[in-house]
Order: C-alpha cells, then sequence, then structure tokens
C-alpha cells in the first residue's frame, strides 16, 4: 500500500489576522470576533447560547465541542426530517380558541416526536462514551417555545422558525456520539445503530435508525458539509483530543494565530514557516479581492 499523503498546510491572511488549515480551501464568508479565552474559575466564556449563531462557523469554545458538526447546508428531504422541510413563510400556523397563534398541531406532534428521538439517541449514545468536562448540550427545540401559543401568527412563525433550528443542535450532538463510537470503538462493542435498535429500555426501529444514518446526522462523508471550527492558536482546548476525530472525518478546521503570542504546542502541527507567511502575505497583498476566496501559502 503506498504511503499516505501527507496534507499540505494553507496560510490565509485576511486583514491582517494570519489562519492556517490542512482541509479548507477558503476562510469561512464571515468571522467572528475573536471571543474572550474559557475562565476555569468562572467555568464560562462567551460562547453564544442562540442557536442562529451556531448555523455558522464559529471559534472552538470548551462548552461547545458540538458546534464544528452542525450542518452547513442540512437536507430535510428523507423521511426523518421530512416534518422540518419547512421555510419560514411555509410554516403553518393555526390559531388557538384564545385567539393566539400557534404551529400546527399535526406538524407540532411530528417536531415533539422527533425532538424525542433525537434526544434519546443523544442520551443513549452518550453511555459510556467520552465528553467534555465542560461540555454543554444544545439546548432543546421545545425551550425555543414551538409548543407555546404567541400573541399573533407573525411571531408564531419567529418562534417556529428558531425551533426549527434548534434541531440542527440536537442533531450535531447525536453526530458528536455516532462519530466517537466510530473512531473510538470498545473491543466487542455493538455499533451505534445496534445501540439504538436493540436498546432493552426503550429500542428504537431499525428502519428509523437505518434511514437516520444515511442523513446528515450519521452520514460522517465529506458528502454532508459541517460548519467546522476557528481554533485560537494561542490556549489549547480541554477537548483537543477531539480535533484529531473531527480531522479524521474531515470537519473543517483553521487555526488564528495573534500576533507577537506564542503558539500553543497542542497547535504546533498548524503552525505556518516564516516562508509560508511571507509567501501569503505577498499573495494577499497583491490581490486584496481575494483574501477569503482563495488559499496562500501552501506547501
Amino acid at each position: 500500500m503506498p504511503p499516505m499523503e501527507t496534507p499540505k498546510l494553507r496560510v490565509f491572511v485576511h486583514e491582517n489576522q494570519t489562519f492556517t488549515s490542512f482541509n479548507a480551501s477558503s476562510l469561512p464568508a464571515t468571522i467572528p470576533p475573536i471571543p474572550r479565552p474559557w475562565n476555569p474559575n468562572l467555568k464560562s466564556n462567551s460562547s453564544s447560547d442562540n442557536i442562529k449563531d451556531a448555523l455558522t462557523t464559529q471559534w472552538a469554545y470548551e462548552t461547545r465541542p458540538w458546534f464544528p458538526l452542525v450542518a452547513s447546508n442540512p437536507h430535510f428531504d428523507r423521511a426523518v426530517f421530512s416534518c422540518l422541510n419547512h421555510l419560514l413563510y411555509s410554516l403553518p400556523i393555526e390559531s388557538t380558541l384564545d385567539g393566539r397563534y400557534i404551529l400546527r398541531g399535526d406538524v407540532r406532534r411530528e417536531w415533539q416526536s422527533l425532538e424525542q428521538k433525537l434526544l434519546w439517541c443523544s442520551q443513549r449514545l452518550a453511555v459510556n462514551m467520552h465528553f467534555p468536562w465542560y461540555g454543554q448540550a444544545p439546548r432543546p427545540p421545545k425551550d425555543y417555545g414551538y409548543l407555546r401559543p404567541q400573541v399573533d401568527a407573525k411571531l408564531a412563525k419567529k418562534v417556529a422558525m428558531r425551533s426549527h433550528d434548534a434541531f440542527l443542535g440536537i442533531s450535531a450532538l447525536c453526530t458528536y456520539f455516532i462519530m466517537a463510537h466510530r473512531y473510538r470503538p470498545h473491543n466487542d462493542s455493538p455499533t451505534w445503530t445496534s445501540l439504538l435498535i436493540n436498546d432493552p429500555q426503550c429500542p428504537i426501529l431499525s428502519a428509523w435508525v437505518m434511514e437516520l444514518s444515511r442523513t446528515f446526522v450519521g452520514d460522517l462523508t465529506d458528502v454532508v458539509p459541517r460548519n467546522g471550527m476557528i481554533i485560537n492558536g494561542a490556549y489549547s482546548l480541554a477537548w483537543d483530543t477531539d480535533v484529531i476525530m473531527f480531522e479524521h472525518f474531515k470537519v473543517l478546521i483553521w487555526v488564528y494565530w495573534p500576533p507577537d503570542i506564542p503558539g500553543n504546542k497542542t497547535w504546533k502541527r498548524y503552525i505556518p514557516s516564516a516562508e509560508d507567511l511571507a509567501g501569503a502575505t505577498c499573495a494577499t497583498s497583491a490581490s486584496p479581492d481575494l483574501q477569503n476566496n482563495d488559499a496562500w501559502g501552501a506547501t
């Protein structure tokens, strides 16, 4: 078998900020503001609790190891997620007896059933699996209000859409544990699909589980694009071993190198050489309009 080709390190310079990546051909369309570092005393950072923010590429946060796995272009046309196949304008809203508005009953019940199944999948797949100490699960869709009536139809649609987006959060957590099962299998351990189908407490129909495996939740190939993450190269992560797992499954990773701050040794593979930086800077200076689109300094 021929030796595996070593991936090329790509260097990007944008607004005098330097980023490197082994598997991205460009920078994210939008780079969020640099967050404050993790504070172990406060056990907090500046990660957003708004699911809308999680729908685009974010920085790597101690509390959100599932952020990178959010599908960036999910398809809801398969049976498992067909009930989510709505845009804001197409969400069906009905009025209540007291004159308020809520997601139509049949769709509401389908969403509730799907939410319960995905949460159960995450809970079952998490048993005996690694999850970062400070990691926080995404808020479930019901927390965003689709089960509660609203004062007008427009607000009911907005609330339902936020709940709709929240399904991508709990789906990403499922993906995290599926990925962990695939990447770190225990000796003689069953597959993740078998765990769900044969669970003694609450087995899930095999047809549903197999269909889930073909969606953006269970399909771990690069056919399913995910948001990936930006790592601040000055700091390590409590879940830095997960980054290796993400690399294995081709999740996009960028490392940002702040000026005049030593890089953390955890990311030493991503440190660009002086030649890389010179080439990237020169290329960017010559073609400023390409800063967000082209990779420079590939070695």
